[in-house]
């Protein structure tokens, strides 16, 4: 079988990759987000903040975190798609990394992408491989790659003669970048609520892992967005509202930014070299993109340019297909700097900042009746659920620790779910699922299977449970009204497990059943997003193809990136 060259870019927020078959262009694709999943939550941190967001990405290497099955799985979906849209084996392999990255983390990758499949693997520093691409392989100067995405930056300096390439140094750090910018601007928030009066310290201890990935979410938007106003969801039914001056967060960001330029600017001096021997400034990432940016780092040297979010694949692409074998790029001399400066970050105040609605406390059932009636049904059913999963947890909690009240003999006997004890074991856990779906209780028993998986994660069996209790609740909770809440398992279901191509299909069925289900009730739009979420899974499916193609008025097949699945 031939072989064909595979370069990845192993980002922070998604993995990308590029690959040319025979005798074709190079394609890029993106791997679908259930199999590169960011950002994760730390809580209890310690220091000035109690929360952090870190990627798979920045847990890989770390004893403590269980990153690298998730890294088998998405670099494994990554060869097979390849392979199959080929019909070549996976052959040579770069992987572009920071130069900062530790040496425990490119050794568990290496092993990673060993146990996917990846046997001829070599790691290059994203600045490399940005300058690969950007030249495409050949051409000469001297190139200063400025990197700033999720994880932090990095300021690369490389020089290119005739196709080949060498760095000449290396800064980088964990801040400023993505992730410190969210956490500045989320602990900024929180702090003008208390300086308002209206958040205790306190409180923030009863926020939970959902509860700060949905306000990291926001702080996300309203750091890319154009407005200073947000609704801010708190937990346990409390919102507030918040509002600052946009253009001074803008200048604030901008100010943290240039730590990046500074430090790129020290990497030219240290180099023994001056702005004027830099022909190109190659931005990268996408907090490169903050307002005023590209102008600050015009100081650094020649042309400034925007890379495009391809292009560490494709320069890792054509660093894979070089001949002669060269060995890993390795950073000879990265200078990391202080990571403990986001703590200056969080303590910053948000510029001018106004509480316009205080958090208030909420009663669940009152405020999901006033969405319905404000026609806002989606809002109000995830507010529904969340008051059920919280009872389902407070309820696994005292599970065992008071006897079950005996059935009234006049109503005949009532089938209770079996208690568990809070040190139940994985079969304690999916007997109860099992008696919940019994009892019609669709929800808690999928949540009772993850309790029971969670218990023995490493048991494929307790693993393969847990999914057909997915997908028999799925299939039990039958009826239009329950179309949603199917979908939502098997969607959870194929998260877990996105190599099961009979679950996929069972996914795609129903989905496209709720699709024609929401056609008829009118519901276009929906219906054809979840039409193209189907071609996703199966991208030649023909009644997915021919619904969406009636729904949107357009012949023909549909477009759109490539997506391995």
């Amino acid at each position: 079988m031939p072989e064909v060259s595979l370069g990845v870019d192993f980002g922070s927020t998604a993995l990308r990759a590029a690959f040319a078959p025979p005798n074709e262009q190079a394609r890029a694709v993106v791997l679908p987000r259930e199999l590169w999943p960011w950002p994760a939550c730390e809580l209890n941190r310690g220091g000035p903040f109690p929360v952090g967001f870190p990627s798979v990405k920045d847990l890989l290497g770390d004893a403590r975190a269980e990153a690298k099955p998730l890294v088998v799985r998405a670099l494994r979906a990554l060869r097979e798609g390849v392979e199959k849209e080929t019909s070549c084996s996976v052959g040579p392999t770069a992987i572009a990394v920071p130069a900062r990255y530790g040496s425990a983390a490119r050794t568990e990758l290496r092993d990673a992408a060993r146990e996917a499949g990846l046997t001829q693997v070599r790691l290059v520093s994203d600045s490399v491989a940005a300058v690969i691409g950007h030249t495409a392989g050949s051409g000469s100067g001297t190139v200063l790659v400025v990197s700033m995405g999720y994880g932090g930056y990095e300021a690369g300096l490389v020089r290119a003669v005739r196709g080949h390439f060498r760095a000449l140094g290396y800064e980088g750090a964990a801040t400023p970048g993505g992730a410190s910018f969210d956490t500045w601007l989320l602990a900024g928030v929180l702090k003008t609520l208390q300086q308002a009066g209206s958040w205790e310290p306190e409180d923030t201890a009863d926020l939970r892992e959902e509860d700060w990935l949905r306000l990291r979410e926001v702080m996300e938007r309203l750091k890319e967005g154009t407005s200073g106003r947000a609704e801010l969801p708190l937990g346990d039914g409390m919102s507030g509202q918040i509002s600052f001056d946009r253009a001074k967060l803008t200048e604030l960001l901008l100010g943290h930014a240039k730590g990046a330029v500074d430090s790129a600017a020290a990497l030219v001096d240290q180099s023994g070299l001056s702005a004027s021997d830099v022909d190109t400034v190659l931005l990268v990432g996408r907090s490169t993109t903050i307002e005023g940016f590209g102008e600050a780092a015009a100081r650094l040297g020649g042309n400034v340019v925007v890379g495009p979010p391809e292009l560490l694949a494709h320069g890792a692409l054509r660093y894979a297909q070089r001949p002669g074998g060269d060995p890993d790029d390795s950073a000879a001399a990265v200078t990391s700097g202080d990571a403990t400066a986001a703590v200056g970050l969080a303590e910053l105040p948000l510029p001018d900042a106004q509480v316009l609605d205080a958090p208030v406390r909420a009663p669940g059932i009152r405020q999901a009746r006033k969405l319905l009636e404000e026609g806002r049904p989606r809002e109000a059913r995830t507010l529904l659920r969340r008051i059920i999963d919280d009872a389902q947890r407070l309820l696994d909690e005292i599970a065992g620790t008071e006897p079950e009240p005996e059935p009234e003999p006049e109503r005949g006997p009532v089938p209770q779910p079996r208690p568990v004890p809070s040190t139940g074991t994985a079969a304690d856990w999916l007997a109860l699922a099992h008696d919940l779906l019994e009892k019609k209780q669709f929800e808690q028993a999928v949540h009772t299977a993850h309790r029971a998986w969670k218990t023995q994660p490493d048991e494929p069996d307790i693993f393969e449970a847990m999914i057909r209790v997915h997908c028999d609740a799925a299939a039990a909770a039958s009826g239009a009204e329950h179309f949603e809440d199917a979908r939502r398992w098997l969607i959870c279901a194929h998260a877990h497990d996105p190599s099961n191509d009979a679950l996929r299909g069972t996914l795609v069925l129903h989905s496209y059943a709720h699709a024609r289900e929401l056609a008829a009730q009118g519901s276009t739009a929906e219906a054809a997003d979840v039409l193209r979420q189907c071609l996703e899974w199966e991208p030649e499916h023909p009644e997915v193809q021919e619904l969406l193609n009636r729904l949107t008025r357009r012949p023909g097949s549909t477009s759109g990136r490539r997506r391995i699945t």
